[in-house]
């Protein structure tokens, strides 16, 4: 019996697949090993049209880190103070 791909839900930024397989119960031992090699093909199916999967990232812009000051001291005095254990 074939892969059977449906879509799973519709994200901001993303469509997430669910993959159903069925594994015979003589199978059973060797699962990961069969989800495994099916991952691989629905990425190298996916690389070989040209669909890339994005990764999440977060940028973050800090216009004033004063909140930071109490933590970043230890390491970075403001000039004429001593480095603690000095």
């Amino acid at each position: 019996m074939a892969p059977r791909v449906m879509v799973d839900s519709l994200s901001a930024s993303s469509v997430d697949l669910k993959i159903q397989v069925w594994i015979t119960p003589d199978n059973l031992d060797v699962q990961p090993r069969i989800i495994a090699e099916l991952r691989e093909r629905v990425k190298q199916a996916l690389d070989d049209a040209g669909i890339e999967i994005p990764f999440p990232h977060l940028q973050l812009l800090i216009n004033c880190a004063l909140g930071l000051k109490l933590l970043l001291e230890p390491w970075h005095p403001a000039e004429g103070q001593k480095i603690r254990g000095e």
